[in-house]
């Protein structure tokens, strides 16, 4: 995903004004010129500034040519030479670094990790390393945290609770940081089967972008990310790790998406976070999330041009991309096939088995309820033992802060092995066994 002139400058909605950024080319800064090995590794650091968030490469001279080390705004090295970053854009605007100087005062091996710290993975890029650490990136503190969930083909939950759905085949800002630009969360949908699909999950933090696709597959500068399930993985400034079937990225300030390898994304901020996007501006009122300036969008046309507002302009993706205003538009929850709908309806009603034991209301679990449904009749084909009402049970259990495990049985899942098989069917195999 990469910008484009006509949706650089963004803004945000209800009564805290605009969220702009202007177009400005990269800076970038070293804090020394000069560094040593010490324990057989150096860190090199710089500052980068710019809009779009420029991306950072690093480089080793090597005579009148060079060989690149790394991306990120801080890499390891491991050998004595003469270093340098480049940040560029994707407006193709570019700097570069001052030249580093990393000397050889160390009698240890180059290639050996601090004892007891850090795990460095082998034959990956050098900003991608295995963390080592006490604590678990996937516990949320849900008191802490404001939320968006957006389920299956377009069904928003935004951080105020508004509750809309969207159709469209394009890629779009679900949230972002509007105080500072330092995060984004890019959702794409495309077109399958019956309808349209969540395909890719992109996260920004700072320089580093990471997309996942489905079957939690990660790609760093287009080379995929080993790693392991249950491990904490840093790929630039963002960590991950795979639990439960879910996988947490932990952006700067504390900001987590939990996203299940298929059709659910999560977004949690720390409370009075000002965000921008389709899942509103956190300023905890609902009723001002679907506006455009002081203006809030009614019919079904309206909204479609609010979703439209934040489409991501991807000369990769524009193609095949269709608005949503140019969609046809469709009857709330209507299906065209009696079959199906009886079908959807006896799934999609398991999630009142489960209302006893969640956080939510009758009155939200019949959007949830709407949601499945709305996926029924317009989403993809259901996957086996991770039915619509499955991943709808699954979101409502993180919301809640629930063991899934404990609904299983109620919402009529598979095992977790095949549902593993089955979101890897549709996607791309992510962790290693």
């Amino acid at each position: 995903v990469v910008y484009s002139e006509a949706v650089v400058s963004t803004q945000s909605t209800g009564n805290k004004g605009y969220c702009s950024a202007e177009i400005s080319s990269p800076k970038i800064r070293t804090t020394t010129t000069t560094t040593a090995l010490n324990g057989g590794r150096a860190r090199l650091t710089v500052s980068v500034s710019g809009f779009p968030e420029p991306e950072v490469t690093w480089y080793k001279r090597e005579g009148t040519a060079k060989q690149r080390i790394g991306s990120g705004s801080t890499v390891s090295v491991y050998q004595p030479g003469t270093y340098f970053a480049t940040a560029k854009n994707c407006i193709d605007r570019f700097a570069n670094s001052r030249e580093i100087e990393v000397a050889d005062e160390s009698e240890e091996s180059p290639t050996s990790p601090l004892p007891g710290t850090t795990t460095y993975l082998t034959d990956t890029p050098d900003n991608i390393e295995v963390i080592v650490e006490d604590g678990d990136i996937a516990e949320i503190d849900l008191a802490a945290m404001d939320h968006c969930t957006m389920l299956g083909g377009g069904n928003v939950i935004t951080f105020d609770d508004w509750r809309y759905e969207f159709e469209g085949e394009c890629s779009y800002v679900l949230a972002m940081d509007c105080d500072f630009a330092s995060w984004f969360v890019y959702v794409r949908f495309s077109e399958c089967e019956t309808g349209r699909c969540l395909d890719t999950l992109t996260v920004i933090d700072g320089t580093t972008q990471l997309p996942v696709v489905r079957g939690w597959a990660m790609s760093d500068y287009g080379q995929k990310v080993e790693y392991r399930e249950g491990e904490t993985v840093r790929i630039g400034g963002i960590s991950a790790k795979l639990k439960n079937e879910q996988l947490t990225l932990v952006m700067r300030g504390g900001v987590k998406v939990v996203y299940d390898g298929y059709s659910v994304v999560h977004v949690f901020v720390p409370k009075g976070s000002m965000t921008c996007g389709i899942c509103g501006n956190n300023d905890g009122d609902s009723s001002n999330d679907v506006v455009q300036g002081r203006r809030r969008y009614q019919t079904e046309q309206e909204m479609a041009n609010f979703v439209d507002s934040w489409r991501i302009r991807s000369p990769s993706h524009e193609t095949r991309c269709v608005p949503v205003s140019e969609k046809t538009l469709r009857p709330s929850y209507t299906c065209t096939d009696d079959t199906l709908r009886r079908e959807e309806s006896v799934d999609c009603r398991k999630l009142y088995t489960v209302l006893d034991n969640t956080c939510f209301n009758t009155r939200q679990l019949r959007f949830l309820f709407d949601s499945c449904r709305y996926d029924a009749c317009y989403g993809e084909e259901p996957l086996k033992g991770y039915s619509r009402a499955c991943y709808t049970g699954r979101a409502m259990a993180t919301l809640c802060g629930i063991d899934f495990s404990e609904w299983e049985d109620l919402l009529e899942c598979g095992t977790k092995s095949e549902r593993k098989e089955a979101i890897i069917s549709r996607g791309c195999p992510g962790p290693e066994d």
